[in-house]
């Protein structure tokens, strides 16, 4: 008989959904729905020793029965003085008059909560009570988890261990062997003390197993991806395709680093196994160039390319430059993004499908249903950390034995690398186009605004262009961020009333923003107000200044990116970074970027300052969700990767019966929501 969330104790049709919310459709799933952080309540404070602000358990005897009072709005306080052997507080209760009749005067109490007040007025306000004398210190460390609206702690901490009573002993451990070579914990004991920990070091040593089998799993997968991925027969290009017509219509030569990224990806798209490689660069090293080349070869050997990119600014963009080039080459280019008309949309989907676009330059918009190639045998995504390992397989299931490159101007220091790329074959083009000249970074506070836009119309006055970045859209009273909306609106009644101004952000319609980024590359827009949305690959040329405000509300390797917006060709260009913050390590951190321009550099000191959740954000940029994993913990993944590719040298495909448990887990891990497995 299968068990059910309807099972579980309280559990009808609206808490029902409202677990569902919260990714929790099965009893199972409750056993790894980890906590994000734990009360500690094991450890006693004395009165005379809290401070204001904290969350503590103290030791108390109640001094008097509550009383009550009422308050407008129907509420119900009631209060009571506590006490020990150093001070006196208040215990407070609002709408809880049944909780504070069960606590007697003279009763020896355990209250846990956060303290308000100060010195002699201390007070503590719906704190948890119990007897002193039921108190278990090994049951007092308690998991706090992510909950939405309906759901409770303490009710959420009763479903888990309902879960974790009724399950575990079911849950299988493919990896108890390896878990016993390396002294972790037994995995049912790891899963009942990530929960219910009786003391820190027993948490930490569950958290380490669980580690251990996040990164052994996807470690096992990306493998796995690149060893399947070479079972296919590769489109094969033609190896007599003369470049030379290509390189003669570029306006410049490409540089030694551009033509071996070039060579070793013709080297792939000329043998037998698909090419799967990443394309690494810092910001204006010229990746675009080296994709145009293989374009090329592609199409000279009658094949079609599919060209992602992340907005449609940006595949715009793409799109213009390259149908411009193609076109002297009597190479096709079309452009599908979500924002065509249908008809443009059918006019795009009839030229894919008939062959007569060999280009195809787009968004998300190519991996929907409604796209058929007639021969497709490259793909390639630009800024790969804005798509994930779903999307890429997604674009390359439009052809078969498909050519993959993708390509970033994001930096990731090694230790992200082996996990982010480990399906990947890669190229690292270490050099910048000749006449790029160094961005001079500057480092302020608020203070210097009205030198700033004296400068702004400075570089204005001598037709170059300027963004000003802000880190949100709109103005929030709750919040002390600048925003893009009233920034546009003070400058342009005040400092930069004179100039030109445009203003850019993401919730813009589609063809607002292209007529924006239009007419800033034109002149028509002098100055450009933006939030992120200019962040990767836009390009325009004469653009000599980047202001950016309140600095510190951005990662370091954010900031490159934001940075790399200008210094794009051989005008002396600049970046104001703006920050209020008195936070020593935060000026640190920005500090950082006034030192160097080298990407890998900043990224390094960015993983190492921020974390890599802050790096890589809450979703790991498409990578299997990792519950918690710490991709900075080089040791945990050294062992993980040594372990899997033991198992993987006598079991290259996992197809051994003995290891059937273990390839179970790495599908899991590696199917998308609509259940679609990336394997096959």
């Amino acid at each position: 008989m299968s068990y059910t969330l309807r099972d579980m104790a309280g559990v009808g049709p609206k808490r029902e959904k409202l677990l569902n919310k919260l990714g929790i459709f099965a009893p199972r799933d409750l056993i790894y729905y980890f906590p994000r952080a734990y009360e500690d309540r094991s450890a006693f404070a004395r009165i005379r020793d809290v401070e204001a602000g904290q969350s503590v358990s103290v030791s108390a005897t109640l001094a008097r029965d509550f009383t009550h009072a009422r308050l407008p709005g129907r509420r119900i306080m009631s209060r009571a003085e506590a006490f020990d052997d150093t001070g006196r507080m208040t215990i407070v209760y609002f709408n809880q008059k049944y909780a504070a009749e069960k606590l007697k005067q003279g009763g020896q109490y355990i209250f846990y909560g956060k303290v308000t007040g100060e010195a002699h007025k201390k007070s503590m306000i719906n704190p948890t009570a119990e007897p002193l004398t039921s108190f278990d210190p090994e049951k007092r460390i308690l998991p706090v988890y992510p909950l939405c609206e309906g759901l409770t702690e303490n009710y959420m901490r009763t479903l888990v261990r309902e879960a974790l009573e009724t399950l575990l002993n079911t849950i299988e451990d493919p990896l108890s062997a390896e878990a016993e070579k390396e002294g972790l914990m037994a995995l049912s004991d790891a899963l009942y003390a990530i929960h219910f920990p009786k003391d820190a070091a027993v948490q930490e040593t569950a958290r380490k197993r669980l580690i251990f089998d996040e990164l052994f799993y996807l470690m096992l997968g990306m493998s796995l991806l690149k060893n399947r991925r070479r079972e296919h027969n590769a489109v094969k290009l033609r190896g007599d395709i003369d470049m030379k017509p290509f390189y003669d219509s570029l306006s410049f030569s490409p540089t030694n680093a551009q033509m071996r990224a070039i060579a070793e990806c013709e080297a792939d798209l000329t043998g037998d196994v698909p090419m799967n490689r990443l394309i690494q660069g810092d910001v204006g090293c010229g990746k675009t160039t080296v994709a145009e080349a293989l374009i090329y070869r592609c199409a000279r050997s009658g094949a079609q390319t599919a060209f992602m990119a992340p907005t449609e600014v940006l595949a715009r963009q793409h799109y213009e430059n390259m149908s411009a080039l193609f076109a002297q080459h009597g190479i096709n280019t079309v452009l599908l993004t979500g924002s065509l008309t249908a008809r443009e949309r059918r006019m795009a989907y009839e030229r894919i499908e008939t062959g007569f676009a060999q280009v195809v330059v787009g968004t998300h918009a190519l991996i929907t249903e409604g796209v058929r190639f007639s021969h497709l045998a490259l793909t390639i995504t630009d800024e790969q950390h804005r798509f994930g390992v779903r999307q890429r397989a997604s674009l390359i299931g439009k052809g078969d034995g498909v050519h993959t490159l993708v390509m970033s101007a994001t930096p990731i220091p090694r230790t992200l690398g082996l996990i982010m790329y480990g399906d990947l074959d890669i190229s690292i083009i270490d050099e910048l186009p000749a006449g790029r000249m160094k961005i001079d970074t500057f480092l302020v506070d608020g203070t210097y605004k009205a030198r700033i836009y004296a400068f702004v119309k400075k570089q204005v006055a001598m037709g170059h262009r300027v963004y000003i970045i802000c880190p949100a859209v709109e103005y929030d009273e709750e919040s002390t961020m600048t925003s893009v909306t009233e920034l546009y609106e003070e400058l342009k009644g005040g400092a930069l009333s004179d100039i030109s101004l445009g203003v850019l952000y993401g919730k813009m319609k589609a063809e607002q923003k292209q007529k924006v980024m239009e007419d800033f590359s034109s002149g028509e827009i002098e100055a450009l107000i933006a939030t992120t949305v200019v962040e990767v690959g836009v390009d325009v040329k004469n653009a000599s200044l980047i202001v950016i405000e309140d600095a510190d509300r951005f990662g370091l390797s954010q900031l490159h990116q934001l940075r790399g917006r200008v210094g794009r060709s051989d005008i002396k260009s600049y970046c104001v970074l703006i920050s209020d913050s008195k936070n020593e390590l935060t000026l640190e951190r920005l500090k950082t970027l006034t030192k160097t321009n080298d990407g890998f550099e900043i990224a390094e000191a960015d993983l190492k300052l921020r974390g890599p959740g802050d790096f890589l954000g809450s979703r790991q940029h498409g990578l299997p969700y990792l519950r918690l994993a710490e991709l900075t913990d080089m040791d945990m993944i050294t062992l993980a990767k040594s372990r899997a590719q033991t198992l993987l040298d006598g079991d290259p495909d996992i197809t051994r019966k003995e290891n059937a448990p273990i390839l179970k887990k790495i599908e899991a891990m590696f199917f998308d929501d609509a259940k679609k497995n990336i394997f096959n």
